[in-house]
């Protein structure tokens, strides 16, 4: 089941240019389709018991990775940084607690016009 949710490797400063560009897709707003909210479904997959911590745990710290490409403002780090030390604890809620934060700021991203 986790490998349908596996991060691109690619970077997700193209993914939200490329959703940013396909007005159909931007109206999907299901997990698969946003990198904060993939890297979120991943922790609630483990909450759930659906996945096994291990499974998730490198995806979940290379989608945090991805996402500090792209979030560099020091709020958005101060919650990255949070989630990326409770994955490294095994502390998946607190890990999306943390990821959680970034919804509001990744949707105003997404809607943001294009330049």
């Amino acid at each position: 089941m986790l490998r349908e949710f596996i991060i691109d490797p690619s970077p997700v400063l193209d993914l939200l240019e490329e959703l940013k560009e396909d007005p159909d897709c931007r109206r999907h707003s299901v997990h698969g389709h946003r990198p904060v909210r993939r890297v979120c479904y991943i922790a609630q997959l483990v909450l759930s018991g659906d996945v096994k911590e291990d499974d998730a745990k490198l995806q979940i710290v290379r989608g945090i990775e991805q996402l500090s490409q792209v979030l560099r403002d020091d709020d958005s780090r101060n919650h990255l940084d949070a989630a990326t030390q409770a994955v490294g604890r095994l502390d998946f809620y607190r890990a999306l607690k943390s990821l959680r934060n970034l919804l509001q700021r990744e949707a105003r991203l997404m809607e943001a016009p294009q330049t």
